[in-house]
């Protein structure tokens, strides 16, 4: 039996927030690459990222105040593509009125969710 996670958040116990998303894609034109940034909003819970959501980063990125996202929608760190379209730089989710770049995501798309781990932006 497969238990759907996305029908536990939403409750007065894990409420959801609309967080904005900053999405950047490379896309390839007239010979060369052009970021387009896309302004999304997706339904997330959000809190702070313990010590176990921390060994998932990279050392450079394990600071203070990161912040863990249970997405309905997916989200997406830094990637390269099958294709130049497909590339793309980490989505940023602005939280509280800070931002954070999302560093490590776990699809769990069967069960709804996406786990992003997101470190704050400095000078943001």
């Amino acid at each position: 039996m497969s238990i759907n996670i996305a029908s536990v958040f939403g409750g007065d116990a894990f409420p959801l927030e609309r967080i904005p998303v900053k999405r950047r894609n490379t896309q390839f034109v007239r010979g060369g690459t052009q970021t387009i940034t896309s302004n999304l909003t997706i339904p997330a819970y959000a809190s702070l990222a313990n010590g176990e959501d921390l060994k998932q980063l990279p050392e450079g990125d394990r600071v203070e105040g990161a912040v863990t996202f249970y997405c309905l929608a997916a989200v997406y760190a830094s990637r390269a593509g099958a294709s130049t379209n497909d590339a793309g730089i980490s989505d940023v989710l602005t939280y509280n009125g800070l931002d954070y770049r999302i560093a490590a995501v776990k699809a769990r798309p069967a069960n709804g969710t996406w786990k992003a781990i997101g470190v704050r932006v400095r000078g943001a």
